[in-house]
């Protein structure tokens, strides 16, 4: 990472040189929002949705942009810096994430909206899916209700750092999935990943009013099904429901739609081995993803 070139503030230079003042309410309060996101062939087809869940984030937290700052000109900006990047960093794809500080502010709460936000975005390696397929794996960890409603994609993150380290903590396998559940006991999300599963004849994941995020993916995958003529229940479902599903799969801004092929409960015990990535529509919709991400994507270098 120190060797990578990021884009902080206006310009492209070495993460080692990026910094963050202690004073900045990122720093003391948490106090901002990110989006992660991937390109392909170099173009990011999903960012103008990425942008307005960004903005919509940043209304909720009152941080303002100043005249020269990237948030209101970032459909036009944005794509020429994640080429630069592409570039500098010897990448043909990555996952990008554009982060905004609230910036720096006196001590203690804040007596009035934040209007010196800091702007970054870095880059990292693609995701490799994982040798013999996805699995996801129950946790202890709950979900717990979110500091906004809708929930932002914000830094306010410690919800899924101690998810990842009861993953850790178990030994669960690199490339697996924790699936986190509602204090009540109802399906909510994987730690970074929306959840979908198919019943039914029924496409089902578990409704925003449970605390999941409003996943850009999420979304784009409910518009695509509905296309497709499938049925869409957003509700609440039991644990149980995973277990009589005839697939199972992930979304996230970098995953794309990843096929889940084994689950198992908090005691490891194997729950379900849907077949999810040779289920016809599990195909459909991940072909009708990759179609729409070339036909949204606008040329290299507009």
């Amino acid at each position: 990472m120190a060797d990578d070139i990021l884009w902080f503030n206006g310009a492209c230079r070495p993460a080692a040189e990026a910094r963050i003042p202690v004073a900045d309410h990122a720093v003391q309060y948490g106090a901002g929002l990110f989006e992660t996101f991937r390109t392909w062939g170099g173009r990011a087809p999903l960012l103008h949705r990425h942008l307005a869940r960004l903005r919509a984030g940043c209304r909720q937290y009152r941080i303002e942009f100043p005249a020269g700052t990237l948030l209101p000109r970032a459909e036009t900006e944005l794509p020429r810096i994640l080429q630069e990047l592409l570039a500098r960093n010897g990448r043909e794809d990555a996952v990008f994430r554009y982060t905004v500080t609230a910036g720096e502010a006196p001590p203690g709460l804040p007596a009035g909206p934040y209007r010196r936000p800091s702007e970054i975005v870095t880059l990292r390696a693609l995701p490799v899916p994982p040798a013999g397929g996805r699995s996801v794996h129950v946790l202890a960890t709950r979900r717990l209700a979110p500091e906004f409603s809708p929930r932002p994609k914000s830094l306010q993150y410690a919800n899924a750092l101690a998810a990842r380290w009861e993953m850790l903590d178990r030994g669960l396998p690199a490339g697996a999935e924790g699936l986190m559940l509602t204090p009540e006991g109802w399906l909510a999300e994987g730690v970074t990943t929306s959840l979908f599963f198919f019943n039914d004849n029924r496409l089902c994941t578990p409704a925003l009013d449970l605390g999941v995020l409003p996943g850009v993916m999420r979304e784009v995958v409910l518009e695509l099904a509905r296309k497709e003529g499938m049925t869409v229940s957003e509700g609440t479902f039991p644990l149980a429901a995973l277990a009589q599903a005839e697939m199972v799969f992930l979304t996230s801004g970098a995953l794309g739609l990843a096929p889940v092929e084994r689950i198992f409960d908090a005691a490891d015990r194997l729950l379900a081995s849907p077949a999810t990535s040779r289920h016809p529509w599990f195909r459909r919709l991940e072909q009708g993803f990759r179609d729409a991400c070339v036909t949204m994507a606008p040329p290299r270098g507009a």
